[in-house]
């Protein structure tokens, strides 16, 4: 979802995590396999890793290389790269077009990128969709170009990730599938996964209603918050949840929830567990225009800081 700029949200671009090879290559090296040889360890596994990442990079490089020559050679690049690769590599190249999606300074470039990840949205298998779909949600809105929001819009909203296809309808406001998105709201809810959007396709329904316009949603979604029990599904998932429908009365409950003398349990024994109210903060700057700036950490002072912003705050201006 958009973010200001320099605030939490807005962290996708500094955690680049486009750079997936890089936390498989790490993975790999703390599971790393060695052999003794003449009493020496070799980690082989680490090593091999390394290699399948540098490759992965030169390939993406060559991408780059291609787009600085002309749009049509990088697109030609890009398409026959991607389409020839393995599943990590496909994985890598997705990551390439979500981090060029989101570089502001390359506007001509934007609308190829987001439309690369739209196309695999609507056509890649469930492992690769669902990291295409997520790339796609957490792209800015206004850089869909039509034909980006037309490949949404006719994308089947089936399989394991349903949940996520619903919501990124909802995020880009596609009116049109209202009716079926209908449907999908009165399916049984179920909000106890660990999975951001495990919460099921009933859920992310009604979510994607609430966020175009849909008050009876919206009344649902905000009571689930203010009766769920648990602590770290409201702070961590719900009020994101919040955030994403862009409304007035999600607002007004995230700045009551800013309230809040809640903490996470703690990892730690004898440490204090993060404020309930820091989320509030984070999921508050990430959905209105002009909120205060806030440290990655949500220190307490940050917290007040949006405590008393949003005080004063006498209509929300939403972000898109």
């Amino acid at each position: 979802m958009e973010t200001a700029k320099g605030t939490v949200g807005c962290n996708a671009l500094n955690a680049v995590c486009w750079l997936i090879g890089t936390a498989l290559a790490l993975n790999a090296g703390c599971n790393k396999i060695n052999e003794s040889k003449n009493g020496n360890e070799v980690n082989t596994m680490s090593t091999h890793n390394a290699d399948e990442y540098l490759a992965r990079e030169a390939i993406v490089a060559e991408i780059d290389m291609a787009y600085h020559q002309s749009m049509s050679a990088g697109d030609t690049t890009l398409d026959a790269r991607y389409n020839s690769g393995d599943s990590d590599l496909k994985q890598h190249i997705l990551g390439y077009a979500w981090k060029h999606a989101l570089a502001e300074h390359e506007a001509e470039r934007t609308p190829r990128f987001v439309e690369f990840l739209a196309k695999k949205v609507a056509s890649e298998t469930d492992f690769l969709q669902a990291q295409a779909a997520r790339f796609a949600l957490e792209t800015p809105v206004r850089t869909f170009s039509l034909l980006a929001r037309d490949t949404i819009a006719k994308t089947a909203i089936t399989g394991q990730n349903a949940a996520a296809l619903t919501r990124l309808v909802g995020y880009l406001r596609i009116t049109e599938r209202t009716s079926e998105l209908d449907g999908l709201a009165s399916g049984p809810q179920t909000l106890g996964s660990p999975l951001r959007d495990g919460a099921g396709i009933p859920w992310a329904a009604r979510l994607s209603l609430a966020r175009m316009g849909h008050d009876a949603m919206l009344d649902l979604v905000v009571l689930q918050v203010k009766q769920e029990k648990d602590t770290i599904l409201r702070a961590t998932k719900l009020f994101p949840d919040l955030a994403f429908t862009r409304r007035d009365r999600a607002m007004d409950e995230l700045r009551r929830q800013l309230e809040s003398t809640e903490r996470l349990p703690s990892l730690r024994p004898g440490n204090v567990g993060r404020p309930v109210a820091g989320y509030a903060a984070e999921a508050l700057v990430a959905a209105v225009q002009g909120a205060p700036e806030i440290t990655d950490s949500v220190t307490p002072e940050d917290i007040v800081k949006v405590r008393a912003w949003a005080a004063a705050m006498a209509t929300w201006q939403m972000r898109p």
